[in-house]
């Protein structure tokens, strides 16, 4: 057997022992094993002896180049050697079920990469790989300080424009109103109300968002051209840094779509008068909406609206407290949480992982970027080095990279295509 010449020097109804190419074992019982001199191992699986003169008695043994002992609740043994990482688990007690060998890296040393592979011990027929990761679409959201007084998306890309957006402006460490400043404001409402835009005031413009729920797209709206004679006005929206014409010669009562998706205003009322350039806005229709904002990649974002209680929903902030009763942290004139939603792996919007993204005022009464939470609080910002830059991921498919690099945020949002190949 094996090219070696094997003969019973003993035998008895319990242990046998061999002469193997003049080597003698000890005696054996069944399932028990020995190493050979020339490094093999001979194991007996069954014992058949009779007693009666005249039979014959005879052994069923095995030969091989190694041994594996498998123990339920043990790491496996080769050669009488522990294989750490591999642990075994047997199912059955008179009847065998099943055998599980689960293989884990204990040592947290184990890195699969684009360039280095893995092979599991003793099975080598068993090998992970990985063939990278491809990034189709990418995109980045920055939250900063404009300034020490107001917070800023920058750069922010939208479906036809990439804009940089102020959020919220104050001084001496409360937030006082939606915008850059009060002659440079965002104008937002909450859920279901009309907006009103003033030009005279100074305000920039008003988002105009929609959503399906499966897809959405924002845009940056703004009235001009007032015409005091003809009761009409113009609106314009940001398209490639720039203002462009949406709709001219508007009047009261007239709507109209925003966008290509399916984002729809109406005009209920107008003031052109020289002191007075106002328009009042409402949107028609459930999918349109005037605080949030979505990026043209699927992440939606909850600006800030202004309430006058303690609503606690996303993107409410209540800026004085008047009515007696101090809103929560993360909706008061103090702090504010921006929160913001991924798109899930099939790119339906909201359906993601989300990142909170506490604004507030350092010991300086500076604005800044106070602390980071999502979904799942899955592990606490680690620094690169000694960057002063902290990274963390969303637990999620998308696996959104947070990089804060104190007062900023930067957030990649990536579509990713793995390329990942077990072996056998």
């Amino acid at each position: 057997l094996s090219g070696k010449t094997v003969s019973i020097d003993f035998i008895s109804s319990t242990e046998v022992a061999f002469n193997v190419d003049g080597e003698f074992t000890n005696t054996l019982e069944e399932g028990q094993t020995q190493k050979l001199s020339d490094g093999s191992y001979l194991g007996v699986k069954d014992i058949r002896f009779s007693s009666k003169d005249g039979t014959l008695s005879s052994v069923e043994f095995s030969i091989g180049t190694g041994k594996l002992k498998l123990t339920n609740g043990a790491d496996l043994e080769v050669n009488e050697d522990t294989i750490s990482g591999l642990g075994v688990t047997i199912i059955g007690t008179n009847t065998l079920s099943s055998i599980a060998i689960a293989w884990s890296d204990e040592n947290d040393d184990l890195f699969i990469t684009t360039d280095s592979s893995a092979t599991m011990p003793v099975f080598g027929s068993v090998k992970l790989s990985f063939g990278g990761i491809n990034y189709p679409l990418e995109e980045v959201i920055e939250v900063k300080a404009g300034g020490d007084d107001y917070m800023v998306l920058e750069n922010f890309p939208l479906r036809d424009s990439v804009e940089d957006i102020p959020i919220l402006y104050g001084s001496s460490s409360a937030f006082t109103g939606i915008g850059k400043s009060a002659t440079d404001a965002t104008i937002t409402v909450g859920p279901g109300l009309n907006l009103t835009w003033n030009k005279s005031a100074g305000d920039n413009y008003f988002v105009v968002s929609w959503s399906d729920g499966n897809d959405g797209e924002s845009y940056l709206v703004r009235a001009n051209n007032f015409d005091a004679a003809n009761s009409q006005v113009d609106f314009e929206m940001r398209t490639d840094g720039s203002w462009t014409d949406l709709k001219t010669n508007r009047e009261a009562g007239d709507t109209f779509d925003v966008g290509n998706a399916g984002a729809q205003i109406k005009l209920f009322e107008l003031n052109a008068t020289a002191n007075n350039q106002t328009v009042l806005v409402g949107s028609v229709g459930g999918s349109t909406d005037f605080h949030t904002l979505y990026s043209k990649e699927g992440m939606k974002v909850y600006l800030p609206y202004s309430v006058n209680d303690t609503n606690v929903s996303n993107g409410a902030i209540d800026f004085d407290d008047d009515d007696g009763a101090a809103s929560g942290f993360g909706h008061n004139a103090s702090s504010f949480y921006l929160v913001m939603y991924e798109e899930d792996k099939d790119n339906q919007v909201e359906d993601g992982d989300w990142i909170n993204v506490t604004i507030d005022w350092n010991s300086d009464a500076e604005v800044e970027v106070k602390d980071i939470m999502t979904s799942n609080a899955d592990a606490d910002s680690t620094e690169i080095g000694d960057s002063d830059i902290f990274r963390d991921f969303t637990y999620s498919a998308l696996a959104t990279e947070i990089l804060w690099d104190k007062p900023s945020l930067k957030i990649w949002q990536k579509q990713s295509q793995f390329r990942s190949i077990m072996r056998f």
